[in-house]
């Protein structure tokens, strides 16, 4: 089963990108940890992990949300790897979020705050031959 549930805040703002086939957005959340150590004292950890949205879900994200926004998403794990312009081998764990639920209060322009973005068919592999990064 490949399924994350994440609750935090976007850790940057939201970078849309539009392509012949839809729409994809590329973001990241912050989310903490609390627990006290073995001597008693506080402690917080906190965990920046990328996110993907794709379609309608994307467009909404940029449009309703941006930096600091608190954010309830849910999707599933995939492993990206590319070559860097050096040849080195890079990989990273993206995020692809499947729905989301916005926290914040209501803006003056309401939409609805849980959003679904499953759909029959998948994203098609995304890639662009003149960047880096692998979407």
């Amino acid at each position: 089963m490949n399924l994350v549930v994440l609750k935090g805040n976007l850790s940057r703002d939201i970078e849309l990108k539009h392509y012949s086939w839809g729409s994809v957005a590329n973001t990241a959340i912050a989310v903490n940890r609390k627990y006290t150590d073995k001597n008693g004292n506080k402690m917080q950890e906190v965990s920046f992990i990328e996110l993907s949205l794709f379609g309608r879900i994307a467009e909404i994200a940029a449009n309703f949300l941006h930096k600091g926004s608190p954010l309830l998403v849910q999707g599933r794990l995939k492993q990206e790897s590319w070559q860097d312009d050096y040849g080195n081998n890079k990989s990273r764990l993206v995020v692809l979020v499947e729905s989301m639920e916005m926290l914040g209060g209501k803006k003056e322009d309401s939409s609805p705050n849980n959003i679904n973005a499953s759909t029959p068919r998948q994203p098609p592999e995304i890639i662009i031959e003149d960047e880096n990064i692998p979407f």
